[in-house]
C-alpha cells in the first residue's frame, strides 16, 4: 500500500513542498515517507506522513540497528520535525494574508478609468511566483534621493527582467537562487525607505489579422514607506 493523492496533496500543501527536516523547497524533488512504517503497523494516512526531501528520506531510511553508528531518527523526533514545520508554513500563510489584506495601493490604469490593486510583494519566492509565464514589465517607482537609491533600484528591476528573459530555461536550482536573490533586492529597497507592489495583469493584443492573445504583464510600484498612495484596505 502507499499513500493516496489525497494525502500527498495535504501533505504538499501543509509543508509547502519545503522538506520538514532540511527546510529546503524542493519543488517536484518531494516523497512522502511513512513514520512508522507499515511493516510496525503504520498506516497510509496523513498523521503518519512526513513530506521530505530525496537526501532527507534516504537519510532517515538508512540507519542500520544491527550496525548502529550515529544517532537515528525516531518517530517522535519525526513527528515534532514534521508538526514543528507545517507550524511555521501555517503561520507564514496566515501572515501572508494579513499583509495582504493590510498592505496595498489602488491606482488608476493608464488613460483608462479602470482602477488595479497591487499588493505588497514580501519575499523573493513570493515575487517569483509573479514572474511566471510573464511576457512584460510595466513599472513606475517614486524619485530616489541619492546614487544608492537610484543603484538599488535599477538593480532589483534589471533583475526582474534578466529573469523574465530566461524563466524557461531555468533548473530547479535556479529558481530557488533567483528567488533569494530577490529577496535580497527586497531589503536592499527597504532598508533604505521603499516597499514593493505587484500585480499580474492579462491585457490582449492583436494585428495582422490574427485573433486577440492574451498577454500577461507584470505591474510594478516601487514606493516610498512615506507614500500617501499606500492605503491600508
Amino acid at each position: 500500500m502507499a499513500f493516496s493523492g489525497e494525502v500527498k496533496i495535504q501533505a504538499m500543501v501543509a509543508c509547502g513542498r519545503c522538506c520538514c527536516i532540511c527546510h529546503k523547497f524542493c519543488g517536484n524533488n518531494m516523497e512522502v515517507h511513512h513514520i512508522r512504517p507499515h511493516a510496525d503497523g503504520g498506516q497510509d494516512t496523513f498523521e503518519n506522513a512526513i513530506p521530505l526531501c530525496f537526501d532527507c528520506h534516504a537519510e532517515v531510511g538508512q540507519y542500520d540497528s544491527r550496525h548502529p553508528k550515529g544517532v537515528r531518527f525516531t518517530e517522535k523526533e519525526l513527528i515534532q520535525h514534521r508538526n514543528n514545520w507545517y507550524q511555521k508554513i501555517k503561520g507564514e500563510k496566515k501572515e501572508h494574508e494579513r499583509v495582504r489584506e493590510t498592505d496595498s495601493i489602488k491606482i488608476s490604469h493608464k488613460e483608462e478609468l479602470e482602477i488595479l490593486m497591487l499588493h505588497r510583494v514580501l519575499s523573493g519566492k513570493e515575487l517569483m511566483g509573479y514572474i511566471y509565464d510573464i511576457y512584460a514589465v510595466e513599472n513606475d517607482y517614486d524619485e530616489p534621493d541619492n546614487e544608492e537609491e537610484l543603484d538599488i533600484i535599477c538593480r532589483f528591476l534589471g533583475r526582474i527582467q534578466e529573469i523574465i528573459d530566461i524563466e524557461d530555461e531555468l533548473e530547479l536550482s535556479g529558481k530557488v537562487r533567483c528567488a533569494y536573490e530577490l529577496n535580497m533586492n527586497l531589503k536592499e529597497l527597504y532598508d533604505v525607505g521603499y516597499m514593493v507592489f505587484v500585480e499580474r495583469e492579462v491585457r490582449q493584443i492583436s494585428g495582422g489579422g490574427k485573433p486577440k492573445e492574451d498577454f500577461p504583464v507584470l505591474v510594478v510600484r516601487i514606493l516610498k514607506k512615506s507614500n500617501a498612495g499606500i492605503m491600508k484596505i
